[in-house]
């Protein structure tokens, strides 16, 4: 599904942008229009949104609600990110965890420029798809556990 594709993106838009953002994201939660005790939309229902600051999306119920509030304390971008991702770690742990990789498109109003960062997990360079079929060691030890 979506969900499993794209673990987590945040963005921040310029005063007054409406962008197309449920087309990346299940679920998305513009920063001041929706009360914390609004249940998600799924995105065949949803609405574009107006993001007149930020928009801050996640894949797990709740947790852009998480990062919504610490943006409203004042919270960095960061602070935000973080929040979120621990969030949609507790809540959707099969789709992410410690170590695990992200998306994150940015849009720097200063700049008038779109980032992103494409954090997802890669194999090692040299990796095989068949590289541990028939080649693992007998690790059954006989005997005593000390």
């Amino acid at each position: 599904t979506l969900a499993t594709i794209v673990f987590f993106i945040i963005t921040i838009f310029s005063q007054g942008l409406r962008l197309p953002v449920l087309l990346f994201t299940p679920f998305a939660i513009p920063s001041d229009a929706i009360p914390d005790n609004t249940p998600l939309s799924s995105i065949s229902s949803a609405p574009f949104g107006y993001y007149s600051k930020a928009a801050i999306v996640a894949d797990a119920p709740g947790c852009a609600a998480q990062g919504r509030k610490i943006l409203e304390r004042n919270g960095s971008l960061m602070d935000a990110a973080i929040s979120t991702l621990l969030c949609t770690g507790i809540v959707n742990f099969h789709s992410m965890g410690v170590g695990g990789g992200f998306l994150m498109v940015y849009y720097k109003a200063s700049e008038n420029r779109t980032y992103i960062l494409d954090a997802r997990e890669t194999a090692p360079a040299n990796a095989t798809e068949d590289m541990f079929v028939d080649k693992v060691p007998n690790i059954h030890v006989h005997g005593k556990l000390y």
